[in-house]
């Protein structure tokens, strides 16, 4: 049995409730998604600084969290954090693009979005020397939203819940993340088990608002 708990009944009883208090926060995430819409790319200084600065502090993930170096914070977006994102945004901007451009689902685009996820990855360590897996996925969210799931340890706690057995194809664990490509494979056994059985295309927006309310009610029993 792949499934601890139904997700397809587990996603109908969270859309019938609704009100919840991640709803409170969807105009600040419109803002977020407005801002990588209309600033997708990675060439100016300002828009790099806004992005990864704005979403990384929105989201409890902030780049800078945990340095080690004691230099102000200015000086470390304008040193580090903007000529690091530059040097690779021709491959950042194009992975971006391709994939937003995508008429696919999440297993169709299921390589691009694990590759994309890793180089941001790569860009972030060499910077901060520290796996900011959360960060990454977050920030490529925005950008992509219809295609990245949204990581942090209470959507992983959550899905590692639901889905007992992921299908995770060893070339994944190879190539990429492999936490990341294992949360990315939970994700979608959600996503495609709530499809078989109500019809409907959850988003990964809905399904991170989903897991997060998940997380809360199990918690509480616990």
């Amino acid at each position: 049995m792949k499934f601890q708990f139904d997700p397809a009944k587990e996603f109908k009883s969270f859309q019938k409730r609704k009100k919840t208090a991640h709803e409170n926060f969807a105009l600040g995430n419109q803002f977020l998604y407005d801002l990588c819409r209309k600033h997708p790319c990675h060439k100016g200084a300002d828009e790099i600084h806004a992005k990864v600065w704005l979403i990384g502090r929105a989201y409890a993930a902030a780049i800078e969290r945990g340095r080690i170096n004691d230099g102000p914070s200015d000086s470390f977006y304008r040193d580090s954090v903007v000529p690091a994102f530059q040097k690779n945004r021709k491959t950042l901007d194009a992975g971006i693009a391709e994939l937003n451009a995508s008429h696919g689902g999440l297993r169709e685009n299921a390589e691009e979005v694990l590759s994309l996820h890793k180089q941001l990855l790569g860009i972030i360590h060499r910077i901060t020397k520290k796996n900011k897996r959360s960060l990454a996925s977050k920030y490529l969210h925005f950008h992509c939203p219809d295609f990245v799931p949204i990581y942090d340890s209470r959507a992983r706690t959550a899905a590692r819940r639901i889905v007992n057995r992921p299908d995770v194809p060893e070339a994944w664990e190879k190539k990429f993340d492999p936490e990341y490509a294992d949360f990315f494979a939970r994700i979608l056994a959600i996503a495609e088990e709530i499809k078989a059985k109500t019809g409907r295309k959850a988003t990964p927006r809905q399904i991170d608002d989903f897991l997060l309310d998940f997380d809360a009610r199990h918690s509480r029993r616990s």
